[in-house]
C-alpha cells in the first residue's frame, strides 16, 4: 500500500514461521557435531542453541575412535541421537542447554 499522505511505501505481510525455544525436559533430535572423549558430547542446532551432554550422563558408554559405544549401538557425527534438555541458560542471543540421552 502506498500511503496517500507520504511518500512511504507500507507492506503488510503474513507468513509462517517455526520457533523452537528450548524447555527443559524438551526432547530433541540432533547429530553430533563435536565430540569430546573426556567431557563429553557437543552439538549446535539452529544456529542458536548449543548442546551438550556431558560425560556425567553418558557414563554406561565407552568412548573410542572418536565415536561411544554400548551394547552393539553406536553414536558416532553421523548418528541422529534423542536428547532430554535438562538444564537451560540463555547467553543474549543464544541458548546454551546441558542435556542427557533419551
Amino acid at each position: 500500500m502506498i500511503s496517500k499522505d507520504s511518500c512511504s511505501i507500507i507492506f503488510d505481510i503474513t507468513f509462517i514461521a517455526t520457533v523452537i525455544k528450548p524447555e527443559k525436559n524438551m526432547v530433541l533430535q540432533i547429530k553430533p557435531t563435536y565430540i569430546l572423549a573426556s567431557k563429553g558430547i557437543f552439538s549446535k542446532t539452529y544456529d542458536s542453541i548449543s548442546i551438550f551432554v556431558p560425560e556425567i550422563n553418558i557414563k554406561d558408554w565407552k568412548y573410542a575412535n572418536e565415536s561411544y559405544t554400548k551394547g552393539g549401538k553406536v553414536i558416532n557425527k553421523d548418528t541422529t541421537i534423542d536428547i532430554v534438555i535438562n538444564d537451560i541458560k540463555f547467553n543474549s542471543t543464544k541458548y546454551n542447554c546441558v542435556c542427557s540421552l533419551a
